[in-house]
């Protein structure tokens, strides 16, 4: 597994116990055209699958036709679409994982020691030993920080797909949110400039997870 990247305030959160849950935009594959042109291919993908099938082997087939219209149509896919269905990138259900955190560099005195951007804590060896500095840059982003330095082991309890805007309260709470409109506030603050605003709906991965402590 190549880990679960998580915003600052989403590590707090995973530490406190408040989140077990995380959406994910899926990543459609399309023709490597410029940055702002498969941008907006993308786009017309989530647009275009009306609905989205689980196959038996656990794979997800998107559609561009309401599964409601045609149910034989539907469960033929179902039983024997395995080859074409998507599989979750984050790990299916059992799989264990790490969550990522970015990293930051901080002065002890003597030397540079790794430390966690989101509370500053320092990493430690399995001696308990501060972990040194060993980038030329000046902040790690999570998404290359690498397993052995991880705090936050998870293992997957589900993995579904769903439009953005089907998130109940519930869920939300489970992000770590008071409800779903503070969800999707946060939702737009991290995702609005990629395109992907709430007002998109896009489809997303849902995977909950148990944190290991």
């Amino acid at each position: 597994m190549s880990g679960i990247p998580f915003s600052a305030d989403m590590v707090i959160a995973n530490l406190e116990g408040r989140k077990d849950m995380t959406r994910r935009v899926v990543g459609f594959t399309v023709p490597n055209f410029n940055k702002a042109r498969k941008q907006a291919m993308i786009l017309e993908e989530h647009e275009s699958f009306k609905s989205v099938i689980k196959t038996s082997a656990g794979g997800f087939v998107f559609c561009s036709w309401d599964i409601d219209s045609d149910p034989d149509k539907a469960k033929y896919v179902e039983h024997y679409a395995n080859d074409l269905g998507v599989r979750c990138p984050y790990g299916k259900v059992g799989d264990s994982t790490y969550g990522k955190e970015a990293l930051i560099p901080v002065w002890d005195g003597q030397q540079d020691i790794v430390t966690y951007a989101a509370d500053k804590k320092p990493v430690l060896t399995k001696y308990n030993y501060p972990t040194l500095w060993q980038w030329k840059v000046r902040t790690l982003p999570s998404i290359f920080m690498p397993r052995f330095l991880s705090r936050l082991a998870l293992i997957i309890r589900e993995v579904r797909v769903e439009r953005l805007l089907a998130i109940t309260d519930s869920d939300a709470r489970r992000e770590g949110f008071a409800d779903r409109e503070h969800f999707l506030a946060y939702w737009d603050k991290l995702n609005g400039k990629r395109g992907f605003e709430s007002k998109v709906n896009p489809w997303v991965w849902v995977v909950g997870y148990e944190v290991k402590r």
